[in-house]
């Protein structure tokens, strides 16, 4: 039962959510099977390890049909019984923390029912939340439509409405307006998606299809909201990333209106300038640092972590790391102790990772070993960069044998390792390079093989720990 659907949804649920789904699954409105019952029951005890031995099938029906001989075909459909109401759960409670979706759904049967009263009032209610929401994502504007075209037809259709009084208090146009508005909005969501890909993955994909609808938009509807006036200035910044007019107007609509765009819809806005920052830092625009870390406290100010949403492992490092090149040491201490908790999976690994990088910025080298020796972690990512983090302790404490021996094992570690991309293999295989050419200079010594490195080093726009590497050629050009 290990590996059956069964599990696999449990292991999905938060310990609240284990405790909600009792009530449904006892509930007769949708459950009246006594042995689907047991069976909850049963393996609740066991989560969240849900171990092996306690839920082999066998093992399971014989505890809960005491002196009954096994049938397979029954504890299949008991089991399969369960995975259904799972899902009818997580159905249910995905849909009714979409108040847009609910409302629209009460507005269609209070309209198809003839419950006019009821009618008006939730679309009233519908109404003042569209008002105050301004319409921040893609679903928002699609919902919209919906409760406006609702209104349309309720007021075509009944007969206790006087349609011309009503057609003249109310704009026909609003409706068409919230639909284009979510296609607006869709389509530059998917351009966006275009255009990364291609950056990432280096393929070549023709803009001309995507530029003529973008074209076509009527730019009265664009400015009047500044939810699409954001997604506009995003797609022209990724567009003509020179023109850096169009990222400083995307933060300034961000920072104006961070507070009134959904979850998804906001991560997605922070990532692609997130990115801009990090390929103009690759650049050697340094000053973008500041930028980007003023966007990473933006984030940080406007959202509320918990253990249940969590903070991603990318983007805990990447705060940590950006505050650390500012030298802004004490935030990112603060940051890395205060949102541990918020870390998924194996999150201890990633905080003594981020711990080994401020000691080491610190110039408290004796603890960086018993920071990194403390990790725990199948990662082949994370295991790369510990091996990283050894050569800047190994550099920095003249460490010069147990640097050249852990260039070597790296390598090797690089060569046969399956679970990381070429391309980022190619990436730690630059630097082992630059880290190895530095430390031949920093001991024998040579001005013009270190003028070619900062050239080489500069140069490079996928390379780890640059700002590191020029620091140190900074300090041998000084000598």
């Amino acid at each position: 039962m290990k590996n059956s659907n069964l599990i696999e949804i449990f292991n999905a649920f938060s310990p609240k959510e284990m405790k909600e789904f009792k009530y449904l699954v006892t509930s007769p409105f949708f459950n009246k099977n006594e042995s689907v019952v047991l069976l909850f029951d049963f393996l609740r005890k066991y989560y969240p390890d849900f171990p092996e031995a306690k839920i082999e099938k066998e093992h399971v029906y014989s505890r809960i049909f005491k002196g009954t001989k096994y049938n397979d075909g029954f504890m299949r459909k008991i089991m399969h019984t369960l995975f259904q109401l799972a899902e009818s759960y997580i159905s249910i409670k995905g849909f009714t923390e979409n108040l847009p979706a609910v409302n629209d759904v009460l507005l269609n049967q209070y309209y198809t029912r003839n419950s006019s009263a009821l009618f008006l009032k939730t679309w009233k209610n519908v109404s003042a939340s569209r008002n105050n929401n301004e319409h921040m994502s893609s679903e928002q504007f699609y919902y919209s439509y919906l409760s406006s075209y609702r209104y349309l037809a309720y007021g075509a259709e009944h007969k206790n409405v006087d349609f011309i009084k009503f057609a003249g208090k109310n704009d026909l146009f609003e409706p068409f307006e919230y639909l284009l508005g979510h296609y607006y909005s869709s389509v530059m969501n998917l351009y966006e998606y275009y255009l990364n890909t291609r950056r990432m993955a280096n393929i070549e994909i023709d803009d001309a299809y995507f530029e003529n609808i973008i074209n076509s938009f009527d730019q009265k509807i664009i400015s009047k909201h500044s939810y699409l006036k954001i997604h506009y200035n995003i797609i022209k910044m990724l567009k003509e990333p020179l023109n850096e007019g169009y990222f400083f107007e995307s933060k300034k609509l961000l920072s104006e209106n961070e507070k009134a765009i959904s979850g998804a819809e906001l991560d997605n806005i922070y990532i692609n300038l997130q990115n801009y920052c990090m390929r103009k830092i690759r650049s050697n625009r340094n000053e973008y640092l500041g930028e980007l870390f003023e966007i990473y406290k933006l984030e940080l100010s406007g959202r509320t972590y918990t253990a249940e949403t969590g903070i991603s492992v990318i983007l805990y490092r990447n705060i940590v790391f950006t505050a650390l090149q500012l030298s802004e040491i004490l935030f990112a201490e603060k940051f890395a102790d205060d949102y541990k908790q918020f870390l998924p999976g194996e999150g201890v690994s990633n905080y003594y990772y981020v711990k080994a990088h401020i000691a080491f910025k610190r110039g408290e080298f004796e603890k960086i070993g018993k920071y990194l020796s403390r990790i725990k972690s199948a990662d082949e990512m994370l295991k790369a960069d510990i091996k990283s983090m050894y050569l800047l302790m190994y550099y920095e404490t003249d460490a010069y044998e147990q640097l050249y021996s852990v260039i070597d094992t790296f390598r090797h570690f690089l060569k046969n390792n399956t679970g990381i991309s070429d391309e980022r293999k190619s990436i730690y295989s630059s630097f082992l390079n630059m880290t190895s050419r530095l430390t031949a200079i920093k001991e024998n010594g040579n001005s013009e093989k270190l003028a070619r490195l900062k050239s080489d080093i500069i140069e490079k726009t996928d390379l780890i720990n640059k700002s590191w590497l020029l620091e140190k050629i900074a300090e041998l050009e000084a000598k």
